[in-house]
């Protein structure tokens, strides 16, 4: 769990799915503990930059007119990487007769990330266990400041109107959200139902 200070702050702690590296040949390598280590305090963060493209004339996009489409951003996010559940495996990609036991490495890795829509510190309680899974701690290590990079004329907050055709295909013959996300879960009895 990674926290801020200020209430509006959205951290997220997601799996990133599995991955590996090679060379790892002992039980104490560099390798190792760089990859396993969850000091984020310590860990180079990456900043992230996304832009998007929001149509501006949503229904008259659907309605068959050409889509003015306008770009939002930079949004600026800062990313910490842990990798947890580590396992050392024979390399597959060796051609010794018998491999190496401690040739591969192989984790789940999971991110946090922070946005960067003011002035941030935060706190990480991430722990390592001895067989190398994560856990949580009462310790808090404070991160480094994460100053404001976000334009002033930008906000998290900002509606950002989907290009995919299917899904405004699919929200224009829902009318709206409401009976979109409903229509996922409900028959449409069950929805000329509601509110009456």
């Amino acid at each position: 769990n990674v926290t801020g200070d200020a209430t509006t702050l959205m951290i997220g702690l997601l799996g990133a799915g599995r991955g590996s590296t090679y060379n790892t040949c002992s039980g104490d390598s560099k390798t190792l503990k760089k990859v396993t280590s969850v000091n984020l305090a310590d860990k180079p963060a990456t900043d992230l930059k996304y832009n998007f493209y929001s149509i501006d004339n949503p229904k008259e996009y659907l309605s068959g007119s050409d889509v003015v489409a306008v770009e939002q951003g930079p949004y600026s996010l800062r990313k910490y990487s842990v990798a947890y559940d580590v396992s050392q495996t024979p390399s597959s990609l060796t051609a010794a007769s018998e491999p190496d036991p401690n040739g591969a490495l192989e984790y789940s890795s999971a991110n946090a990330y922070l946005i960067l829509d003011q002035d941030v510190t935060a706190t990480s309680n991430l722990q390592r266990n001895d067989d190398l899974s994560l856990a949580f701690t009462d310790s808090k290590v404070t991160l480094p400041m994460a100053k404001r990079a976000l334009a002033n004329h930008l906000s998290m907050a900002d509606s950002v109107i989907n290009l995919s055709p299917d899904y405004l295909s699919f929200l224009g013959a829902m009318n709206d959200e409401v009976n979109m996300i409903l229509s996922l879960q409900c028959t449409s009895e069950q929805i000329a139902n509601i509110g009456i």
